[in-house]
């Protein structure tokens, strides 16, 4: 059996005991925190993965016991191929291949807010740390009061880390290097509180040409969407709830103007407590949300052109995904809960007229 037909065989063992994406990201970072430090083809490998150092160095300290337990993925890999000891080279090849594929399998180094809140926190770290790496990225950002002078040896290596970091999220995200900077030190709200006139002025206009009624019902989409990711695991509890209010308090975040608009308009306060009593007049009516769902696409293709529809569904469908994330269902332990999310959210794509997801 050759090297690649073997890696399929134990990535089998491998995928099968990680539940999560966030078990897979942790995986594949202490595989490659091990690899940096291997042979020649090691080495090869973690500098072609895709990820930087930031994210894979130390990782083997901030293991979990989803990942490397007696029962997790690591060490059902590591059993599996000790039985090549004597080869180190096929051993190591076939361990980097089986790193490989959970890396596809999971698409990992595809665009993925999981890694890129990692790289957030990886970069506030060392900004606040120390003081001399801000000047280096931007001059537009004022220094972290708590930023403290450094060692010149430990600043320049600050320094570079914060640029690898840099550099890697505005690949993924696309953003810019002081909105990377502003969101990863929370000055986000700051930023964005300071430039909504625009905004007001976009959605004065742009709720003018959108029917009264329906825009009524597309006041609901986040809530519909909400109810159908909580019934998939049967019912709507406290901890969902307060998610979805931790999702949608900042609801730029989905960098969707007119879902903007439509959560600000249903609303105006966002806390635990007000979400209930949003969801409650929808609730009580007993509708089949499905069928809502399909009156709320006729509606969004109705009032808004082809682009624009496109964008605001895509948005809802991220906006599920948030909420099964922020209440510890799709990132959360337990492959049962996992499947009837990712399959609720498939369906709502598919009402909505989404494809690819």
């Amino acid at each position: 059996m050759n090297v690649n037909d073997l890696a399929r065989k134990i990535t089998e063992g491998v995928s099968d005991r990680i539940a999560t994406k966030e078990v897979a990201l942790q995986f594949v970072l202490e595989e490659l925190d091990a690899a940096r430090q291997g042979n020649d083809a090691a080495i090869q490998f973690v500098n072609n993965s895709g990820f930087s150092a930031s994210e894979y160095e130390g990782a083997m300290q901030n293991s979990f016991e989803e990942v490397d337990g007696a029962n997790g993925p690591q060490q059902f890999l590591l059993s599996s191929v000790m039985a090549y000891s004597s080869d180190m080279d096929f051993m190591v090849n076939l361990r980097l291949q089986v790193v490989k594929n959970i890396i596809d399998e999971w698409s990992l180094t595809n665009q993925d807010d999981g890694r890129v809140e990692n790289l957030m926190q990886s970069l506030k770290k060392i900004l606040e740390d120390d003081e001399a790496v801000m000047p280096e990225l931007t001059t537009n950002i004022a220094v972290p009061d708590k930023a403290q002078a450094r060692h010149i040896h430990f600043r320049e290596k600050n320094i570079t880390s914060a640029k690898n970091i840099l550099s890697t999220i505005i690949e993924i995200t696309g953003d810019d290097a002081d909105t990377i900077i502003n969101k990863s030190l929370g000055n986000e709200q700051e930023v964005n509180e300071e430039d909504d006139s625009w905004l007001e002025d976009w959605i004065n206009e742009e709720s003018e040409g959108i029917d009264s009624e329906d825009y009524e019902l597309l006041k609901e989409a986040p809530f519909i969407v909400f109810i159908l990711m909580a019934l998939a695991d049967g019912e709507i509890d406290l901890k969902e709830t307060t998610a979805l209010a931790k999702v949608i308090l900042d609801p730029s975040a989905f960098k969707n103007d007119f879902l903007v608009q439509v959560i600000r308009d249903a609303i105006p306060d966002i806390t635990p407590t007000s979400i209930p009593e949003c969801l409650a007049p929808i609730m009580n009516n007993g509708p089949d949300y499905l069928n809502k769902l399909q009156e709320l696409k006729r509606a969004i293709d109705e009032n808004l052109d082809a682009s624009e529809a496109l964008q605001f569904k895509q948005a809802l469908i991220k906006l599920g995904y948030k909420i099964a994330d922020a209440s510890g269902g799709l990132f959360g332990l337990g492959s049962r809960v996992c499947k009837q999310e990712e399959q609720m959210l498939r369906t709502i794509a598919k009402v909505l007229g989404v494809t690819g997801v």
